[in-house]
Parts: structure tokens; sequence; C-alpha cells
């Protein structure tokens, strides 16, 4: 499956031309975009996991519950940064908890060992989530509380990230937090997905009142901003902590007609039944980033529109 996307900004990647870098989850959606920069921008990409990443990416096969073979790789690659982002569970129910916790934590600290066991430590990129904070009933901080209380995927991730701590005074450090990450190559079964196959079937989308506030990010505004972050890791004592958004929040309800126009503009008719189900337990009304450390700290900025990247998703979704 193509996992192409109109979008493929690599200018940020290129810090990293004839570099190695060590990737995590180059075969999944995120880490696939992220690879397609770095190969683009003439980087040496290691994909580490289960299965390989684009064509280009150099495949070493492991898996990420084993700690041992983990920190071979790393040592054997010795790589000038690491970019961890894989990880399951990300789309609701896809995953169970232990399952999750296993290949974050474990995967993670092998990683981080290996990593620090280096002559010279590489920076260690790693990505957290939005649902690690308690709910709050404003922008979420970074300096908000971990208290996952939606999934287990959150929880999995807090452990994942509390881990980056015992290595701070050893390796160069940062966490990005995205809240929502869509685009093409997404072909988990998240909410535009659902939209597209029963549009696809004829069939009546039924959704919440979509009264929900999310801030929803481009892959490719996503993985520039990992790309910029990665760059500024050259203090050795470096610990980051970053929320990542676009900026723009929108009503849940207002992604789901973004979904049903593009839809409409591609030949697709979307009938979408608004309150037919609740709301999810424990669901979240408000689940955006405040964005002001990471505004300080670099000149990034989202550049995609919502309406843009929903297209963009959805041309190939229907080309799949």
């Amino acid at each position: 499956m193509s996992m192409s996307s109109a979008f493929l900004d690599c200018e940020a990647a290129r810090a990293f031309a004839g570099k190695r870098v060590l990737l995590t989850g180059a075969s999944g959606f995120i880490g696939g975009h992220v690879a397609r920069q770095a190969l683009a921008a003439g980087v040496e990409v290691h994909a580490l996991g289960r299965r390989p990443g684009p064509d280009g990416t150099r495949f070493c096969p492991a898996d990420l519950t084993d700690g041992t073979a983990i920190e071979g790789a790393v040592r054997n690659i010795s790589p000038d940064l690491i970019l961890h982002l894989a990880s399951p569970g990300v789309a609701f129910g896809t995953a169970d908890f232990t399952t999750i916790l296993e290949s974050l934590v474990t995967g993670g600290a092998a990683l981080l060992r290996g990593a620090a066991a280096l002559a010279r430590p590489p920076h260690f990129v790693q990505t957290g989530s939005g649902f690690e904070y308690a709910s709050q009933d404003r922008p979420t901080t970074e300096d908000d509380p971990i208290v996952p209380a939606a999934t287990s995927y959150g929880a999995a991730k807090a452990a994942a990230s509390a881990l980056l701590g015992g290595f701070r005074d050893t390796l160069p450090i940062t966490l990005v937090r995205p809240f929502n990450v869509y685009g093409a190559g997404d072909s988990a079964p998240r909410l535009a997905n659902a939209i597209i196959a029963k549009a696809l079937a004829g069939e009546t989308m039924a959704v919440s009142e979509g009264r929900q506030l999310r801030d929803f990010l481009h892959v490719d505004d996503f993985g520039r901003l990992l790309w910029i972050l990665a760059s500024q890791g050259g203090d050795p004592c470096r610990f980051a902590v970053f929320n990542a958004g676009s900026g723009q929040p929108v009503p849940l309800r207002r992604y789901v007609a973004a979904v049903a126009t593009a839809l409409e503009q591609c030949g697709v008719t979307a009938r979408i039944d608004y309150g037919a189900v609740p709301y999810r337990p424990g669901e979240p009304m408000i689940a955006v980033p405040d964005l002001t450390r990471l505004q300080a700290a670099c000149s990034w900025r989202a550049q995609i529109a919502l309406a843009d990247g929903v297209i963009d998703h959805v041309r190939w979704r229907l080309q799949q």
C-alpha cells in the first residue's frame, strides 16, 4: 500500500544529510513519513523494527520487546540521532495495554541504554502523546499533571516518557507530545477512515454531537517539527519536553464535516448522523495543546490548512 502524500517537505531534515539516523516506527504512519523526508534529504536511515521502512531505508530487524537485540543494534549502527517513533495501539482499541506497555517500555529502555553506552551519545528524540495528560478545561501545558484517564495507550506512553528522566544526565533528550496527527498514509481504523469506509459502502456514519475540541496537526508539519527539534540537540544535558499541535483547535464536528466535504469533492456522498452515539466514557471535551513553550523554542509553525490536509488524505485513501 502506497503511503505517499502531496506534502513532503524534506528541507528541515537536510541538517542530517550524510548522517546516520536510527528510526523506530518506520513502517508506520508518522515514522514512514519522517523516513521519506529523511531519504529525500540524503539522510542514512536505519529502520529498526519488525517490518522494513520505505524503500531506501536500511532495515535492521528487531522486536522492541527484545532488549538485548535492541542494544546490540544501537551499538552496531552507532547513530548520530535516534528518533523513537514506534508505538502500537495508537488507534483506540487496536492493542491491549500489556502489548503496548511491553513494546514501549522494554524497547525504549533498551534504546536509551544503548545510546548512553556509545562513545558519542546521540540526541534521543521520542514521541509521546497528548493522551498522557490529565483532562483540562483549557489548553494543556507541559507542566500539567500526567494522569492518563481516557486510554490505556496514554498510560503506556506516560510510562515510556517517565523512562527518559533516568537518562537526562547522560543523553540529550527531547520528548514531543502530539495531540492529533493526521494525513495521507494513515490506514489505522480512526475516524476519517471510518467515515470514508461508510461512504463507500453507501452507509450512514453515526457519530457523537462532535462538540469535543481537538487540534489536528498534519503529518508533514509534524515531521518538519521533529527534524527541527532534532537539530537543536547539541547540549549533552539537554532535556526538553514540548507539546505539538497546529495551534488551530476545532470542534470534532468540523473535522468530520471536512472529511465529508472532501469526499463530496471526490464524487463520493457521505452521510453523517450527528448525535447518534454518546460520547465515549472518560473522553475529554477539551484536548488541545498549549504551544507557548514550543513557539518560544523554535520558529516552526504549522503550514498545512485542515481542508487541504484532509482532502489529501481522502484522495490517498480512495486510491488504495
